[in-house]
């Protein structure tokens, strides 16, 4: 059975090499534009179903499990989404702080031998700190997480301007819930 990562994030292929599985990464080609109107659950369950979905198998009549996933932030009711610059980024810290962010990262398998879909969700939500400007900006020096939803990485330095975070699996806000993962790969005969 063939394991393929539909991502381009070295996020989420990092994470799951933990799991010491042998898979392939492939960049997923999906619109990820939300909706109007869609609520952060569905969104990040549609993304990593299309994600998944949109991985072209040449080859026929071989199992393959096709993995999808992504994540949204949820501030004061309003989806947030990744910050690509520095700018954008200390105002998504300066916003934080002081405060909480939800974060659902959803995630979705595909079996192209029985032509079946599994979807889930792992929610977290991180407590910042009341952080300095000057711990801020040392932060962003230090990672320039620009391509991370709330501009810091969480398993990095980031965690310094973190006061607490609650989740069910740790690996969720890393960008692949493994726990919820794990589970589903056993159902399809993976060793996990």
């Amino acid at each position: 059975m063939e394991i393929i990562l539909a991502s381009s994030s070295k996020y989420r292929a990092k994470i799951l090499k933990q799991l010491k599985v042998k898979f392939k990464v492939k960049k997923p080609l999906f619109d990820e534009s939300p909706f109007f109107n869609e609520k952060p659950i569905s969104l990040v369950k549609r993304l990593s179903l299309g994600k998944a979905r949109s991985i072209n198998i040449l080859k026929k009549n071989k199992h393959r499990l096709i993995i999808g996933s992504d994540q949204v932030a949820v501030f004061k009711n309003k989806i947030i989404g990744k910050p690509l610059n520095r700018e954008n980024s200390i105002k998504q810290l300066k916003d934080f702080r002081g405060n909480k962010v939800i974060f659902y990262t959803g995630l979705a398998i595909v079996s192209t031998a029985e032509n079946t879909s599994h979807t889930a969700y792992t929610k977290t939500t991180i407590h910042y700190r009341n952080f300095s400007k000057a711990e801020m900006l040392y932060a962003l020096k230090l990672e320039k997480a620009y391509d991370c939803v709330g501009a810091s990485k969480i398993e990095g330095y980031g965690i310094t301007l973190v006061e607490k975070v609650i989740s069910t699996d740790p690996t969720a806000i890393i960008g692949l819930p493994l726990i919820k993962l794990c589970r589903v790969l056993r159902n399809y005969g993976v060793k996990v």
